[in-house]
């Protein structure tokens, strides 16, 4: 995992990384307040943050959250970046080719792999959306997957880390702990969109799901399991796991294990609550039809992180 001068924060740089995962904890436990009065139907949360022109622009509140989830996992790596001594303008630069083919990641694995919501938009397969642009590059109200994103910015700062000869797994271990933070906020975007939801469920925890945004074959039940709350939860145990890891074991740690970790969690993640999805591509043909992509996906990033820190752990054995 990583060596003390990789892993370690200074005074000041903890104190700064602190005051954000603070600031992160108290927005999913205000959240949490607004969920709270939403299963109570005290307070139905409106999709439209506002308009502009009269009505013709609508923003959207996934949109919001989305961006706030960038800026703070973006303000975790500055803080953490600085502390390295690292050069400010090669860091942006590139911050700025991660978030633009993570965002380019996240839409193609969406649309090559459309859940069943996307049917009332004429959406059976990824290529229907080739076949219309407007819904292709849509993005308002949703439509976009975590390890697309993930795959995506990964592959733009292998690029980026390569042009520059920049210490990729340093920069991973700090990119891991920034997406933690910015994970736990996005999710709340899926409170005000609806989108994120579980199988039905009389629990008091219950998700009321309006009827227009149900499946099909679930329009007579009204509850729901809020899928994205225990990810938001989730999300925020790793981002303090990892803050821990890198403050009081990074002796222990080499680089990678930060965002070896990071991934192993995000897999964990998707393999614990997907007996609870209903809103997820499945594959249609070949060797694995009828199971979940994201499934696939989750059980073969395991298997790569297994081997990948497998053979870093034989190597420290010689």
């Amino acid at each position: 995992m990583c060596g003390a001068k990789h892993g370690s924060v200074s005074l000041v740089v903890r104190k700064r990384v602190l005051l954000i995962l603070w600031g992160v904890t108290a927005w999913v436990l205000i959240g949490i307040g607004l969920f709270a009065m939403h299963v109570a139907e005290l307070w139905i949360p409106p999709r439209v943050m506002f308009t502009l022109f009269s009505g013709e622009l609508e923003l959207y509140w996934y949109s919001f959250f989305i961006v706030c989830a960038i800026l703070l996992g973006t303000a975790v790596v500055v803080q953490l970046a600085k502390d390295g001594g690292e050069d400010r303008q090669i860091m942006w630069r590139g911050l700025t080719w991660m978030l633009v083919f993570g965002f380019i990641g996240a839409r193609l694995f969406y649309v090559t792999f459309p859940p069943p919501t996307d049917l009332p938009l004429g959406i059976e397969r990824g290529v229907d959306y080739w076949r219309n642009l407007s819904l292709l590059f849509s993005v308002r109200l949703g439509g976009l997957r975590l390890f697309g994103a993930l795959f995506g910015g990964g592959l733009g700062w292998l690029l980026y880390s390569y042009r520059f000869r920049l210490p990729l797994l340093v920069w991973f271990d700090r990119l891991a702990l920034g997406c933690a933070a910015g994970l736990a906020v996005g999710y709340w975007g899926h409170f005000f969109n609806q989108g994120l939801y579980g199988r039905p469920t009389n629990m008091f925890w219950g998700w009321p799901i309006t009827e227009l945004y149900r499946l099909p074959e679930l329009t007579t039940f009204e509850r729901f399991q809020p899928i994205f709350l225990f990810a938001s939860l989730f999300m925020l145990l790793v981002c303090w796991c990892l803050f821990w890891l890198r403050q009081y074991r990074s002796e222990q740690m080499r680089p990678g294990g930060g965002v070896a970790v990071f991934l192993l969690s995000v897999a964990l993640k998707q393999l614990l609550f997907s007996r609870l999805f209903v809103n997820t591509p499945l594959l249609v043909a070949g060797l694995f039809a009828g199971w979940s992509v994201n499934d696939i996906t989750a059980i073969g990033l395991v298997f790569v992180i297994g081997v990948w820190q497998g053979a870093v752990f034989a190597q420290l054995m010689r």
